[in-house]
């Protein structure tokens, strides 16, 4: 937990640093299991990417898939040919995702297991408003929204959602959804570095992988 807490300290600092000229950081995305007919290299994603954005340098769902690339072990070089998301900050520092779950940043070459790979590839769907149909996670993310529409009266545009991996380790069998109320939003680092969503709309929607009902409602204090 204190390497995680730090590790989202160090994204808020580096994100904090980028933001001389934008607070906004800019997300190219192609889903990671779409076929092509051509090469798709990270001189042509962004203009082969199916949806565009730029999002606030503090949103969680942006510091999920920032914590995820950390987090990841060293793997091999890029698949060149096969580029399905680029993130970019306003400083410059880049990140490539390929479509096998490789991810190139200034500093290293990681690759993400399968799980994360798929959590990432449902975040960066969702920070770009990219259509989510056929991902592999878009189950949990309807699931979420059936339940948000049926227990609160929120209008679709107050709340978003967030694939989290399950920590600690024996909370793994679960997908985790969390549905991010905007009024809760306070990004920041505390004294411990620990960064939290502050407010008490925000829960957390654990799901089964298997069948794929919802077993656990977490609500945040």
């Amino acid at each position: 937990m204190k390497k995680t807490a730090a590790l989202l300290a160090f994204f808020l600092l580096l994100l904090n640093g980028a933001a001389a000229a934008t607070d906004n950081v800019e997300i190219h995305y192609l889903p990671f299991d779409l076929s092509t007919y051509h090469a798709i290299t990270r001189e042509g994603i962004t203009g082969a990417a199916h949806a565009s954005a730029e999002v606030g340098r503090t949103d969680p769902r942006l510091l999920q898939v920032m914590l995820d690339i950390e987090m990841a072990p060293d793997g091999p070089p890029l698949e060149e040919q096969f580029i399905r998301a680029r993130i970019r900050l306003p400083n410059g520092w880049t990140a490539y995702f390929d479509k096998t779950g490789g991810v190139q940043v200034p500093e290293r070459s990681v690759t993400l297991d399968q799980t994360t790979r798929d959590g990432v590839d449902m975040n960066l769907a969702l920070l770009t408003g990219a259509d989510t149909k056929g991902l592999v996670l878009e189950w949990a993310v309807q699931q979420a929204g059936d339940f948000v529409e049926k227990t609160t009266d929120w209008p679709k545009t107050d709340y978003s959602f967030r694939i989290i991996l399950a920590m600690p380790l024996a909370m793994a069998d679960r997908v985790i959804v969390q549905v991010i109320h905007h009024d809760d939003i306070d990004a920041r680092p505390e004294k411990d570095g620990m960064v939290t969503l502050g407010g008490g709309k925000s829960f957390e929607l654990h799901f089964d992988p298997v069948t794929k009902e919802l077993g656990q409602i977490l609500r945040y204090q």
